[in-house]
C-alpha cells in the first residue's frame, strides 16, 4: 500500500494504526510505503516508527527511488539515524576547514558533525585566514579548499609546513576542489597535503579519510553503504540525496537554501561582469565555484550548465550562451528553493 501523508484526513495517523490492528486480527501482513513532503516532522516519530513502515520517500521521488524501496534497498524514516554510533576520541578532535563557499563549509561540518562525538570545527574562508589559525591553534585535521580568494589552499598549505618544521610536528591536510584532475592533485601533494578528495564530497571519503588520521576510541572502520545512485544529469534538484547527506535534518535544509540562494545571486552577478568584460579568468574562477556548489547542494542542471562555462571560458560567444542557460535555470532553482522555505 502506498499512501500519500499530504491528505487532509486529519485521522490519517489512526487509519494506519487501524489497518495494522485488522491485519494483526486476520494474520495478514501488508507493507505500507509513505510519501511525504517535509510535513512528515509533525508526526510524532516513535508513533510513526510503532505502525512498521516498510519505509518512506520525500516528494518529489524518481522511479529509481521508488524501485529501491520496493528491493527493500532503503530504510524506514527515522530508522538511519537512530543506527549511526558517533566516533569518541578522548579529548574533542579540532578540525580546521577553509572553504570560502558558505554552503559547502555548512554541509562539511554538518557530515563531520553527524558521525564525530563533541567535534569542534574552526571556519576560514581563505588560505591566509586558515594559516592565521593554524599558527594560534593546535588541529588534528584540515580540510583545505585550493580555490579561495587572497590566498589559496596551496599557497597556505606551503606556509603551514614551514611553520611546521619549526614547530616539528605533522597536521593531516585534505585538499579540497571541485576540479578532479591529476595536475590539481599533483600540486596539492607537491605542496604537502596528504589526500585529495573531489566534490561534491561523498561522506563516506570524508569520514573514512577522517578516520585514516584520527584514530577514534571505538576504532572500527564504519562499513562503507550503499552507494549512492547515480544522479540524474538534467535533474533540477535531487532534493532526497540533499536530505540523505545531512540525515534528514529539516532546519539545516532550509538553513542550506537560504545560503544558497544568497551566494548563488552574488555570484552569478559577478560572473555575468566578467564575461561582459570578456575577462576568462574571472569567468572560469566563478563558474568553477558554481559549479562545486551547485553539485554539493544536487541542483545538478544547474551545476552541469556551469561546468560547461568553466570548460569552454576562453570562448566568450559561448560563454554568453550558456551564461543565458544558466540564468534560465537559476530562475528554475530560485523557484524551488522558495518552495521549499514556505
Amino acid at each position: 500500500m502506498i499512501i500519500d501523508l499530504d491528505t487532509d484526513d486529519e485521522d490519517l495517523l489512526f487509519s494506519l494504526q487501524t489497518i495494522r490492528k485488522i491485519e494483526r486480527e486476520s494474520n495478514k501482513n501488508m507493507e505500507i510505503i509513505l510519501l511525504h513532503s517535509p510535513k512528515l516532522s509533525e508526526i510524532q516519530q516513535d508513533e510513526l516508527n510503532a505502525i512498521d513502515l516498510k519505509c518512506s520517500l520525500l516528494k518529489p521521488f524518481n522511479l529509481k527511488d521508488l524501485h529501491e524501496f520496493f528491493k527493500g534497498d532503503r530504510l524506514s524514516t527515522g530508522k538511519e539515524q537512530k543506527e549511526i554510533e558517533k566516533y569518541n576520541y578522548s579529548r574533542p578532535p579540532r578540525i580546521l576547514i577553509a572553504e570560502d563557499v558558505a554552503m559547502n563549509m555548512l554541509l562539511f561540518k554538518t557530515i563531520l558533525t553527524k558521525y564525530i562525538e563533541n567535534v569542534k570545527i574552526s571556519e576560514a574562508s581563505n588560505g591566509y585566514e586558515a594559516f592565521q589559525l593554524f599558527k594560534n591553534n593546535c588541529f588534528d585535521f584540515v580540510l583545505m579548499d585550493l580555490r579561495m580568494p587572497e590566498m589559496d589552499g596551496i599557497e597556505a598549505t606551503k606556509k603551514i609546513r614551514e611553520f611546521e618544521k619549526e614547530a616539528d610536528y605533522h597536521t593531516p591536510i585534505v585538499a579540497l576542489t571541485a576540479s578532479a584532475i591529476r595536475e590539481e592533485e599533483i600540486k596539492s601533494m607537491e605542496a604537502g597535503m596528504d589526500a585529495f578528495l573531489s566534490k561534491p564530497v561523498d561522506e563516506n571519503k570524508l569520514i573514512n579519510c577522517f578516520l585514516k588520521y584520527v584514530k577514534p576510541m571505538n576504532n572500527q572502520i564504519r562499513s562503507k553503504t550503499k552507494a549512492e545512485q547515480t544522479p540524474n544529469q538534467m535533474v533540477h534538484f535531487e532534493k532526497e540525496k540533499l536530505l540523505r547527506k545531512i540525515s534528514q535534518d529539516l532546519e539545516i535544509f532550509k538553513e542550506i537554501l537560504e545560503t544558497a540562494k544568497s551566494d548563488f545571486d552574488s555570484r552569478l552577478s559577478v560572473l555575468g561582469r566578467a564575461i561582459g568584460e570578456s575577462e576568462e579568468n574571472r569567468i572560469q574562477k566563478e563558474a568553477h565555484a558554481i559549479k562545486g556548489s551547485a553539485f554539493e547542494v544536487c541542483f545538478m542542471k544547474f551545476g552541469e550548465i556551469a561546468k560547461s562555462i568553466e570548460m569552454e571560458s576562453d570562448d566568450i560567444v559561448k560563454a554568453k550562451q550558456n551564461y543565458q542557460l544558466l540564468m534560465s535555470e537559476w530562475e528554475i532553482v530560485k523557484a524551488i528553493i522558495e518552495e521549499e522555505l514556505k
